[in-house]
């Protein structure tokens, strides 16, 4: 989404349709006042899983029961006063069997499989 916007947000592809239990962000100075987190079967049509308050550091949003998602989203709309859009450090997607991990690398997120 736009650089420098209220309403930026970031798509992660599980890659199979899962049913995510838990989302937790690590957030930069840069932090999210307020975000949804949303899931998509296609990436394109998305529904609210919950909502969550940023501050700077790990922030954990235990999720109730859905159906299973292929896409989870993270969709930040407020941002602290600044304008120079959001820092998310690590993202990691918990789901009844796997979890899925993203590692920022100098602005980049690249993302590996654990158990």
């Amino acid at each position: 989404s736009g650089y420098g916007s209220n309403h930026e947000w970031i798509s992660i592809d599980v890659g199979v349709g899962r049913v995510i239990s838990r989302v937790e962000v690590r957030w930069g100075p840069s932090f999210a006042e307020s975000y949804f987190v949303q899931g998509s079967a296609d990436g394109q049509t998305w529904s609210t899983l919950g909502m969550a308050l940023g501050t700077e550091g790990w922030v954990v949003t235990v999720l109730p029961r859905s159906a299973p998602v292929r896409w989870v989203r993270l969709a930040c709309t407020a941002n602290p006063g600044n304008n120079r859009g959001f820092a998310v450090y690590e993202v990691v997607v918990y789901g009844c069997q796997e979890t899925l991990r993203l590692t920022s690398n100098g602005g980049n997120l690249f993302g590996r499989g654990a158990s």
